[in-house]
């Protein structure tokens, strides 16, 4: 391939970072045919030079990336190689085939992206030529997906270095795959866990990329584009194997955010800027670090370039806006609170706001009021017929075997995380490929449909509706025993005496209303299931109660489909053991507890979890005891929002989650949680949903293994809200306010003397990778105890906000404000730490109280007064360096 002399210019001048830039395409037939990688020219005129490179990115795209400088470069292929880093001005221009139109342009400066200039015309360009070449890969700082148009791709290798032998090269570097990726390059061509890669395109076994699977990645993905061919050998059982590995486009990230979704984000806008941010402004500017925490944001905005089924716009407006997150939980929250009763769950604000969904018009229905009997059976008849076409509707984009498929598929999806936590890491490659399979078809499920089939279905949760009923069933409803066994055509309908009554698998119903009684509850409890019931209800009005099922997706479960549960009195025992109490999968399940001091118990997956679908878990009275072993208590995994709402005021509730999985980082004295207000995404597949714990009021205790208690994991949001209460916190690693890899975690205590300890590191406020969290402690004298990374600390491109209102407080362990290195992805990170009030605080040793503090990366330590103080102090000059010697 080769330039020619004479270039065609498709527009004219673009005003860009204080240049004039014209962009350059050769006038040849090289660049429409495929494959074209890297043809270049750079021209000198006057005291600039203009580098064009321009390349065929794929079948329907062509890309040409102009930058100028004023610097002569040595080796200027490199220069272009390496991403123009020091160019006064550079953007790209994304142009169609064969019209060479151009359909996007973006400004890597200012990080923007723009539509085809208006003033679109061809002129020659002059300029004396004075390097060209061809062979050059795409510059690595352009992101893959603005590169391709789509997301990179996918290799699916994960491993370690290690040491093996080749004929005549013993004990050469390579790396040992541990696991492989379901769809990717590696599983395509046979790879396996155990082999060991000793050359991968043009590096070998002694090239820096096989120090690790990160510089190897890195490498691949500046040198290659997805369908490109890229060689690789490894090393099976002492035997040299060969293979051309095509590199497939990454399969679950295909959405780019739509208008409605932008549209929502920007409703929460935090403006105009609160005085924390003024503040921040303040410090950051003082201290030249406001280009760096600006490069900081458009980092995190990049991250949603793409995105996949799962994500929602809560977790990427406040991702993208750190001082939006509290208002995005003032917004979450708000949803919650008012849903104390049976009426109100009716209004489905809290499920259209987050899925952003427009459910269909409510379906006229027999009316009860004043109806004897048959008439409020008829209703009932009439919600369960409404409800099933809803359903139908939901997944009418399902044939019957993908329906089969998704019942099937969805306990492999959850036994998959109990066993690897991120689905790349799944060993059962058919399994975890079954698991991308059901994730990749439930963007099909119609959200809008299934909330009308919730909406429908909780007509009969009305407390109106139940006094009505009662009375209906006059004289009858003092006899014990099951009163009325109904079957309309659209499902059974019981309805039990106020005596102590027993419903086993054989009373499996799709309504069940019990006027009383200490009852014992096996059946279906309120649950749908798939195939045969799509909505279910199960009303107690009284008495202390016994729900237990062995059975999987029970107590109040939605699974494809919509189950409610409605207890009104007495203190309860809940038992389960997967999905129950209140979840959703591909559906929407409640359990509403109205009154009395209860007890919930599952294993795993149960009270409040939502996956592709929402649950919730309402108890609005008394103290309860919230227990679980593993994702449980508000936990929110893709397309899902989980929710748990104690709402009372006065109760001291506890909150468990651990005790039955060692954790992922394999010590010998903590457990696995990921619950209690988590939002989890399936890594690297699907992002997180929604988790969230709102607690009203008393003096509660949360206890939580690895990943609980208010934080988000892979694109994720999780919340954990206690309104009031001197309450007690224990964690393990990743709790009480935390984020890993492209999450939000927001932990707010609004009042009380509060005690926080960890049992290991992580902890108190931190953001590990690309991530937002937001920790406010309010009113009350506070104690913090975390031994490393914790209270304020953040690595890896994170942004931490904490703020302590109030209070005299004392921080053990980790020095508040503190950043833990950037590697992954250069950069920087922000930790921003204010202890306000007029208390007496104890930071240890490395801060001292009243004072100022900015660090050289990015950490800035506040304590004062208020906000407004700060700001006067900061204005005045009154900072410290951190580097100072503290006295």
């Amino acid at each position: 391939m080769r330039f020619h002399n004479s270039w065609i210019l498709l527009f004219a001048a673009v005003v860009f970072a204080g240049c004039r830039h014209v962009v350059l395409v050769p006038q040849t037939a090289d660049i429409l045919s495929a494959p074209v990688r890297g043809m270049w020219e750079v021209r000198h005129d006057a005291d600039s030079y203009t580098a064009c490179y321009v390349r065929r990115a794929a079948e329907d795209r062509v890309d040409v990336i102009v930058a100028q400088t004023t610097e002569l470069q040595a080796d200027w292929a490199k220069w272009i190689e390496s991403g123009n880093s020091d160019a006064a001005s550079r953007m790209t221009l994304i142009l169609q085939p064969g019209t060479l139109q151009i359909q996007k342009r973006y400004d890597w400066l200012k990080e923007e992206t723009f539509g085809p200039p208006a003033d679109e015309r061809g002129f020659r360009f002059s300029g004396r030529r004075i390097a060209a070449g061809a062979g050059v890969v795409a510059p690595g700082r352009l992101p893959a997906a603005l590169r391709t148009g789509k997301p990179g791709f996918w290799l699916g290798i994960y491993g370690d270095p290690t040491k093996a032998d080749l004929p005549g090269h013993p004990q050469i570097r390579g790396l040992r795959i541990s696991t492989i990726g379901a769809m990717s390059a590696a599983a395509n061509v046979g790879l396996r866990p155990g082999d060991v890669v000793v050359s991968v395109g043009p590096w070998g076994y002694d090239d820096p990329v096989f120090e690790g699977i990160l510089p190897l990645a890195r490498g691949a993905r500046a040198r290659y584009l997805p369908h490109d061919v890229m060689p690789l050998q490894y090393l099976r059982d002492g035997v040299l194997h060969k293979v051309d590995m095509r590199l497939p486009e990454f399969p679950t990230y295909d959405r780019p955010i739509s208008a409605e979704f932008r549209e929502a984000i920007d409703s929460i806008s935090g403006d105009p800027p609160s005085p924390e941010e003024e503040l921040l402004d303040i410090l950051a500017t003082a201290t030249d670090s406001a280009d760096a925490n600006a490069d900081l944001l458009r980092r995190l905005s990049e991250a949603h370039t793409i995105t996949d089924v799962g994500r929602l716009w809560p977790m990427v407006a406040a991702h993208t806006r750190p001082f939006a997150t509290l208002l995005v939980k003032e917004h979450c929250v708000g949803l919650v609170l008012p849903l104390t009763s049976g009426a109100a769950l009716q209004d489905t604000t809290w499920l259209n706001s987050i899925y952003l969904a427009t459910p269909p018009p409510a379906p006229a229905l027999p009316d009860y009021r004043g109806a004897d009997l048959d008439g409020h059976l008829a209703y009932i008849d009439g919600v369960l017929a409404a409800s099933a076409d809803f359903n139908r509707d939901a997944f009418a984009a399902f044939t019957d075997d993908e329906r089969t498929f998704i019942a099937g598929q969805m306990p492999g999806l959850l036994q998959g995380f109990t066993e690897a936590h991120m689905m790349w890491f799944d060993t059962d490659l058919e399994r975890q490929t079954g698991n991308v399979k059901l994730g990749m078809m439930l963007r099909r499920l119609d959200m809008d449909a299934l909330i009308a089939q919730f909406r429908t279905t909780a007509l009969l949760l009305d407390e109106a509706f139940i006094m009505s009923i009662g009375n209906a069933l006059g004289d009858r409803a003092q006899n014990e025993g099951i009163l009325v066994d109904h079957n309309g055509g659209a499902g059974r309908v019981l309805i039990g005496g106020p005596g102590n009554d027993r419903y086993l698998s054989g009373a499996d119903a799709a309504v069940l209303i019990d006027l009383g009684g200490d009852d014992f509850y096996g059946n279906n409890t309120g649950s749908s299931v798939p195939g045969s019931i799509a909505s279910a209800v199960l009303i107690d009005l009284g008495g202390d109660d016994f729900y237990e099922n062995w059975r999987h997706m029970r107590q109040g479960c939605g699974f494809m489909g919509v189950g409610l549960i409605a207890d009104h009195g007495g203190n309860d025992t809940y038992i389960g053991i997967r999905g129950s109490q209140g979840t959703g999968f591909a559906g929407i399940g409640v359990l509403a507890d109205w009154q009395g001091s209860d007890t919930y118990r599952s294993i795993d997956y149960g009270q409040g979890v939502g996956q592709f679908g929402a649950g919730l878990l309402i108890d609005r009275d008394g103290d309860n005891r919230f227990e679980g072993h593993l994702s449980c208590q508000g936990v929110g995994f893709t397309g899902g929002l989980g929710i748990v709402y104690s709402a009372g005021e006065t109760g001291n509730d506890t909150y468990y989650n651990k005790g039955q999985h060692m954790s992922g980082y394999a010590d010998d004295a903590s457990f696995a949680g990921w619950g209690q207000g988590v939002g989890i995404g399936h890594r690297p597949y699907f992002s997180g949903g929604i988790g969230m714990i709102v607690d009203n009021g008393g003096n509660d205790q949360y206890a939580g293994g690895t990943f609980s208690i208010g934080g988000g994991y892979y694109y994720g949001l999780g919340i954990v809200n206690d309104r009031s209460g001197d309450d007690r916190y224990r964690g393990t690693r990743y709790n009480m306010g935390f984020t890993a890899h492209q999450a939000v975690g927001i932990f707010v205590d609004e009042r009380g003397n509060d005690d926080y300890r960890t049992t290991h590191y992580v902890a108190s406020g931190m953001a590990w990778d690309e991530c937002t969290t937001l920790f406010i402690d309010g009113q009350g004298d506070d104690r913090y105890d975390g031994p490393g990374f914790a209270h304020c600390h953040s690595a890896q491109n994170g942004f931490t906000i904490f703020v302590d209102r109030d209070g005299s407080d004392r921080y053990i362990g980790s020095p508040p404000a503190k950043i833990n290195g950037n590697q992954y992805h250069d950069g920087t990170s922000v930790a921003y730490f204010l202890d306000l009030g007029s208390g007496v605080d104890d930071f240890g040793s490395e801060r001292n109280a009243n004072e100022l503090y900015v660090f050289d990366d990015y950490a800035f330590f506040v304590d004062a007064e208020s906000t407004a103080a700060a700001i006067v102090k900061a204005k005045a000059g009154e900072i410290r360096n951190g580097k100072d010697e503290v006295e």
